[in-house]
């Protein structure tokens, strides 16, 4: 097993909008470098994005990108890891100043249990999941193999503040894409597929085709909606060689109705159904909601 993941890390894309509002001169030299490195990165991405793009004989003129996020208190564990052959997960690197530091975490540490699920081939997607979902306020509980020894680090997760960020790109108007009432003080609460679902309960990957009588954009992951019930239609996105192989030629798109609470995130995915995996049985997998999180929301307009 070659698995090498980062944890922590966080790619934050601001507006050109966000920095005509930011008071440059209040922050520090090095923060107004970062900025200005920043809108450099964007602009070098869309290049590259534009290259490839005309490389492959599409018109990049017309290409609309939408991606917003609010503001609220970002978990930065910062390290990179891998799994380590069958038990455990190797740290192979640890960013400075990350709470990963601050609580000992050392590069060449083995991690053997996660908030306790003991790490192997069978549970380590679920174990780097725990690491990749953590919140502030959350408890987190490490037993690591250091050369000769064994150490339980346990630690209340903490977390940077982060600014809410938008990014348009294009002449797209996102106006349609906002599924709820303009008000910032409605209650609302949110839907997503943004991170991968424990594969080792038969979860995969899903994406938004409709919610309600809305068609949206598949390239979202996350939608704010008011609180109350809604219908949201999916597509399965089931990438196991050996299961894909058994499903239908055309990808299904299933209904989940949904009460919506204030201030949860949920999480959703396609269930297989393992008995049901047959090109003549068409209920071979079922929308569910993985996980239930919560996160206060409001909506940016």
């Amino acid at each position: 097993m070659n698995i090498k993941t980062i944890i922590g890390a966080c790619l934050c894309v601001l507006s050109p909008l966000v920095f005509s509002q930011v008071n440059e001169k209040d922050l520090s030299p090095d923060s107004q470098r970062l900025l200005e490195q920043l809108k450099l990165q964007i602009k070098s991405t869309l290049l590259a994005i534009s290259e490839t793009e005309e490389k492959a004989g599409n018109n990049f003129e017309s290409f609309t990108f939408n991606w917003e996020s609010p503001a609220q208190k970002s978990v930065h564990l910062g390290i990179v890891i891998e799994a380590e052959k069958e038990d455990g997960v190797r740290v192979l690197s640890v960013s400075p100043g990350s709470l990963a530091e601050k609580i000992g975490i050392k590069s060449g540490d083995i991690m053997t249990e996660i908030n306790n699920i003991r790490i192997n081939k069978h549970t380590f997607e679920s174990a780097v999941n725990t690491l990749q979902l953590l919140t502030v306020g959350q408890n987190l509980r490490l037993k690591i193999d250091r050369g000769s020894s064994t150490q339980t680090i346990e630690t209340e997760v903490t977390g940077r503040f982060m600014p809410s960020m938008k990014l348009e790109i294009g002449t797209e108007d996102f106006s349609h894409n906002r599924l709820a009432s303009a008000e910032n003080d409605i209650p609302c609460g949110e839907v997503s597929v943004f991170f991968s679902p424990p594969r080792s309960k038969g979860i995969y990957e899903a994406s938004f085709k409709k919610i309600d009588d809305n068609e949206v954009s598949f390239k979202r992951n996350s939608y704010k909606l008011n609180v109350g019930k809604h219908t949201l239609v999916l597509k399965e996105l089931i990438d196991d060689p050996y299961i894909s192989m058994r499903l239908p030629s055309v990808r299904q798109s299933l209904e989940l109705e949904i009460d919506v609470k204030p201030d949860e995130v949920y999480y959703i995915g396609a269930r297989v159904t393992p008995n049901k995996l047959s090109r003549a049985i068409k209920d071979y997998w079922q929308p569910v909601i993985w996980k239930v999180q919560k996160k206060k929301c409001h909506f940016e307009y």
